[in-house]
């Protein structure tokens, strides 16, 4: 599992001793951990909300207009 999957997936005392040293230089403490959870749940926020259509989808979109 990629670091990015098991903070969006899983809390800091779900995490095992592998996945802690996994993302030991991103967040080496719970706090840091959750603190990053919450600016990535942000980021996925905004990113949804902007309103933009992915590249892909207009493409899509713009052939069958």
């Amino acid at each position: 599992m990629e670091p990015e999957e098991i903070i969006q997936q899983k809390t800091w005392e779900q995490l095992t001793d592998q996945e802690k040293i996994v993302l030991a230089e991103l967040a080496p403490t719970p706090e840091d951990y959750n603190m990053l959870k919450k600016l990535m749940a942000l980021a996925a926020d905004a990113a949804s909300s902007s309103g933009e259509v992915p590249p892909a989808l207009r493409v899509k979109l713009e052939n069958k207009l």
